[in-house]
């Protein structure tokens, strides 16, 4: 299994992903690639089988290896019958069927699913909002709870109600009535 591959530069482009590696064969390059005899690098081999532009050079290829061989029988049959053709047609239009009803499907998942976080944003706003009023309205009651007992101290301690009224901003009615 011992060969040299000659003017080879650049038909070869190794990527490295953590422990994997890709690598890149462009097929219009490979009649350049010369070897001294005929056990190539069997990844050469195989994409000269998968670049070959007849049968007849997908046997040459294949003659004396018995996996390429029996692949290149069975690709035959396949390739040659017309019914095969039709139903392999019919395989790859249901494909392209499904994958466009998959598409819509994530679509229509989407747009669920941004209705969902809209209508999620509005809730959000709207208690904020909620949350803000109510704040402001606890801070009021605080607020004419403490002038209430200010009146009432000032009123115990012989204040007028006129008086009363200047100071807290009361109505005469509310300071008899925390009067009571």
């Amino acid at each position: 299994n011992q060969y040299k591959t000659v003017n080879i530069e650049q038909i070869e482009d190794v990527f490295h992903y953590g422990k994997l590696e890709f690598r890149y064969y462009p097929l219009d390059r490979l009649d350049n690639v010369q070897t001294y005899n005929y056990n190539e690098d069997r990844r050469v081999k195989w994409l000269r089988f998968i670049g070959a532009k007849s049968q007849e050079e997908r046997e040459k290829i294949a003659k004396g290896d018995e996996v390429f061989m029996e692949f290149n029988e069975k690709l035959g049959i396949y390739m040659m019958d017309e019914a095969s053709k039709e139903l392999f047609n019919e395989w790859e239009r249901l494909i392209r069927e499904h994958d466009v009803i998959r598409s819509e499907r994530q679509a229509k998942r989407a747009v669920k699913k941004q209705k969902e976080a809209e209508e999620l944003a509005r809730v959000a706003v709207e208690n904020a909002k909620l949350a803000q009023e109510n704040a402001e309205q606890g801070v009021k009651e605080a607020i004419n709870n403490e002038r209430q007992k200010i009146a009432m101290e000032m009123i115990s301690k012989g204040a007028s109600v006129s008086f009363v009224h200047d100071v807290t901003g009361l109505s005469i009615e509310e300071i008899h009535s925390c009067n009571m």
